[in-house]
């Protein structure tokens, strides 16, 4: 089986490997399509778990680009999309990959602040990764997201193993190898 799975739909993965797309959305271009694509084209058997829902605020479509890998399945099981979101990033991370892709803010908006939510996400999974190196964590960034020189310090200092790519398809590249590794 291979697909793309979007908020809060529930799909058994079974023991095909999901490759999650974290970073930000609100603010950022679309780079889960892209990436969701890129990888699904390769027809791996690799599932796509992206937290971008399927339409913006503004009803317009966000995955016109990988629109016919859309798998559907259950939306009674998850009560907010949050639960959808743990769930499918503890699952790449152990039989997949967790891909985090840091890029620089596209439309500016006052009302929230940019890549907020995935810098939380990254210390989670940077002590998650401490606590158990064989999580599998790819990063890369194109080194204008905000405050990634901080981010950066970090992960070199703490996790000097962990690779970080410069550019997205080399981070994509490596989310694969990992995943079906």
């Amino acid at each position: 089986m291979e697909g793309l799975i979007i908020p809060k739909n529930y799909v058994e993965t079974k023991q095909t490997p999901v490759i999650y797309l974290a970073g930000p959305i609100r603010s950022a271009p679309n780079w889960q399509d892209l990436t969701a694509r890129t990888i699904l084209e390769k027809n791996l058997e690799l599932i796509v778990a992206s937290p971008r829902r399927e339409q913006d605020e503004n009803g317009q479509k966000q995955y016109i680009l990988s629109e016919k890998y859309l798998l559907k399945g259950n939306l009674t099981k998850f009560k907010r999309q949050r639960e959808w979101e743990r769930e499918y990033m503890e699952l790449a991370a152990e039989k997949g990959t967790l891909l985090f892709w840091l890029p620089k803010e596209e439309n500016h908006s006052c009302e929230k602040a940019y890549g907020k939510i995935t810098a939380f996400e990254l210390g989670i999974w940077l002590q998650n990764y401490l606590q158990n190196p064989n999580l599998n964590i790819v990063l890369g960034t194109d080194g204008e997201f905000s405050e990634i020189r901080t981010i950066l310090y970090d992960y070199e200092t703490d996790a000097p193993q962990l690779p970080i790519y410069a550019d997205l398809n080399t981070t994509i590249k490596n989310a694969i190898k990992k995943a079906i590794k």
